[in-house]
């Protein structure tokens, strides 16, 4: 029993040896790694290195900030100036591995260029000649971020719609910066030519008044070239909303008022026109002499682009207001009534016109 033990020990003994000696020795060496200079930037490195007998087969590689891959050609992106330790492991398909660690030093002396603030991508959609949809994809450290539509109009987010009132050829931006005043920016050109700047195929063709049974109470009746998209009547006592061509109004007080109509169609072709209804009532509803001149203020012309014009014989302070309540424009009326309105942007306004003897009030919409 001892002889067999003996001679199984020394079996094993000489297996193992054999193993050992046909085993191929481990060659495989990582030489060196160094920066492509090319490639690499401030903080942006890219690495080469060289090895040496044998062929890899996996790589492993860490960057000293956290961040590590597995990748054929390694970088990586600093956000901080500091000497960071870049290690390479490689392995061969026999198990065969070597490693090797060297420092690198980031040393950027524009904080921007540490930054991770970034436009990834960006897009525009138009809904049609003139609605726009503006979409952009951004870092996440990004603390200002805001559209520019390039018409004077803008929008604090990534995600906006737009509508250009006029023709022409504008440059969008998008712009995004961090909480150090790094930024970047995207362009986007924007061509609106819409059909409406051609000769306008709707037209306000006429407006008729007529009172109804109880004197306060005035029927409207409009007609158009074509059906309207929308119609906004104004009707001169601080009261206007859009309405049926055919609608009725009642009002509260005796006076001589400045009615307009406002129509648009879907292209955005557009029309105004004015007339002057007379309101004689008692309070028993009979007819009076005598008009209360008060409530007369016609505004024109109706919606207004650059300039804003009062009829009548004022002098006086003009306040206007947006619909949030904010004074948005101060004027002194002129001889020629005119307000200067071409810096407003586009939207609905509220005009006060203060004089030695009363406060007036009325609406306009600004394109």
């Amino acid at each position: 029993m001892k002889r067999f033990k003996s001679l199984l020990t020394l079996f094993l003994l000489l297996l193992l040896a054999s193993a050992l000696k046909a085993q191929t020795p481990c060659t495989l060496s990582l030489d060196s790694i160094y920066l492509d200079t090319v490639l690499s930037n401030c903080n942006h490195l890219y690495f080469k290195y060289k090895y040496s007998g044998g062929t890899p087969a996996s790589y492993k590689w860490t960057y000293g900030d956290g961040n590590s891959c597995g990748c054929f050609k390694p970088h990586n992106a600093y956000n901080k100036n500091a000497t960071y330790t870049v290690c390479g492991k490689i392995q061969d398909i026999n198990g065969c591995a070597d490693s090797l660690c060297l420092p690198f030093t980031v040393n950027c002396s524009n904080p921007c260029d540490l930054s991770e603030i970034g436009i990834y991508s960006y897009d525009t959609v138009s809904y049609n000649c003139r609605d726009y949809e503006f979409v952009a994809w951004i870092s996440a450290n990004a603390k200002r971020k805001v559209w520019l539509f390039g018409d004077g109009d803008s929008a604090n987010t990534t995600f906006a719609t737009h509508t250009y009132f006029k023709n022409g050829q504008y440059q969008a931006k998008m712009i995004v910066q961090d909480s150090i005043g790094c930024a970047d920016t995207a362009n986007v050109q924007v061509n609106v030519d819409c059909i409406s700047n051609l000769p306008c195929p709707l037209s306000i063709l006429s407006m008729d008044t007529l009172s109804l049974a109880d004197c306060w109470t005035k029927q409207f009746t409009a007609k158009c070239s074509k059906q309207p998209l929308n119609a906004w009547w104004q009707y001169g006592d601080n009261v206007s909303g859009m309405a049926p061509l055919i609608t009725q109004h009642t009002y509260k007080d005796t006076g001589l008022y400045a009615i307009a109509l406002y129509v648009k169609d879907s292209s955005g072709c557009a029309d105004t026109m004015f007339t002057h209804m007379p309101v004689y009532c008692s309070k028993n509803n009979q007819a009076i002499i005598g008009i209360n001149e008060d409530h007369t203020l016609l505004l024109y012309p109706m919606p207004v682009t650059d300039e804003l014009q009062i009829a009548g014989d004022f002098e006086g302070q003009v306040i206007i207001t947006d619909i949030t309540g904010k004074i948005v424009l101060q004027s002194t009326l002129n001889q020629a009534k005119a307000i200067p309105c071409g810096q407003l942007k586009a939207g609905l306004y509220l005009l006060n016109l203060e004089t030695e003897n009363r406060t007036y009030k009325s609406k306009f919409i600004k394109l």
